[in-house]
C-alpha cells in the first residue's frame, strides 16, 4: 500500500506540472491567468503531491522516499513528449566525464557497474546493442569529511 502511495505521489506531481505547463501555454494576459482552470488544477495537484509526500515520510525513511520523487520527472517527460509534442533531449557523456568529476571533487570510487539487459530481453529491439553500449552506469563512491568519517556511514 505504501508503494502505491509513492506511485500516486509521483503521478500526481507530474500531472500538476503538466497542467501548469499546458495552462500557461494558453495565457495571453492577466485575465487569462486568473481564469485558467488548468493552472488551479495544476496547483491543486502539486499541493496534493506534496501532502502525500509528507504523509509518506511518516512511513518511509527520507533516504528512500526522496530519490523516488525523481519518478515525477520521468512521468513529466513522458507527458510533455506525448501530449505537448516536446522533444526529449538526451545528453551522452563519456565515462571519463562522470568518473573524473567524482575524483576531482574528492570522492573515492568503490565500484563501477554497467549492467547488461536481462537475457529474456535480448530479443527486444535495441537490446543487443545495450551489450556493447550499456544503458545504465552505476557508481558507488564515498567522500571523507574533514572530521574523518565517511559520508553515508550508518550511525553518523
Amino acid at each position: 500500500m505504501i508503494w502505491l502511495g509513492v506511485l500516486a505521489m509521483t503521478l500526481i506531481g507530474a500531472l500538476g506540472a503538466f497542467l501548469l505547463k499546458s495552462g500557461m501555454d494558453r495565457v495571453n494576459g492577466l485575465e487569462d491567468l486568473v481564469k485558467n482552470p488548468r493552472l488551479y488544477l495544476g496547483g491543486c495537484c502539486y499541493l496534493a503531491g506534496a501532502g502525500l509526500n509528507i504523509l509518506l515520510l511518516h512511513k518511509l525513511d527520507y533516504s528512500v522516499l526522496y530519490p523516488m520523487t525523481a519518478l515525477t520527472y520521468v512521468w513529466s517527460m513522458g507527458l510533455s513528449a506525448v501530449f505537448l509534442g516536446e522533444r526529449v533531449l538526451k545528453y551522452h557523456r563519456t565515462l571519463t566525464t562522470y568518473l573524473d568529476a567524482l575524483l576531482q571533487n574528492g570522492f573515492q570510487i568503490l565500484r563501477v557497474v554497467e549492467p547488461p539487459p536481462p537475457e529474456d530481453m535480448l530479443d527486444l529491439p535495441g537490446m543487443r546493442d545495450a551489450l556493447r553500449r550499456p544503458m545504465m552506469l552505476l557508481v558507488s563512491a564515498v567522500k571523507e569529511n574533514p572530521d574523518g568519517w565517511i559520508q553515508g556511514q550508518k550511525g553518523r
